[in-house]
């Protein structure tokens, strides 16, 4: 078992492969797709239901760690406005770790 980077959208697309069955894939996907709008959405546009079924696989077996892309990066948390040190000593308020709305 090892641990990977795998981008949020195929992460999403994990979840609305297992939500749904064969026949509503392709349409959640490109709705998905269409929301989302990334630049590469034609290669995740190949990821008919078949493949994506040879990917969780791989994943369920493989994988024992799955880290978004730049989701978990420090700088997605840092509090551009605050000053990274007060008197020497580390802001604390560099950091905001909250979540949606209680940003």
């Amino acid at each position: 078992m090892f641990g990977s980077g795998i981008s949020y959208l195929t992460v999403d697309l994990i979840k609305i492969w297992k939500s749904c069955g064969e026949e509503d894939f392709a349409e959640r996907r490109d709705r998905y797709l269409a929301a989302e709008n990334p630049p590469d959405a034609g290669y995740y546009r190949q990821l008919d239901y078949d493949r994506m079924k040879k990917i969780v696989r791989f994943v369920d077996r493989y994988l024992d760690s799955v880290t978004p892309e730049n989701e978990m990066k420090m700088e997605i948390y840092f509090n551009r406005d605050q000053p990274a040190f007060i008197d020497d000593e580390v802001n604390t308020r560099l950091f905001n770790f909250r979540c949606g709305a209680d940003q």
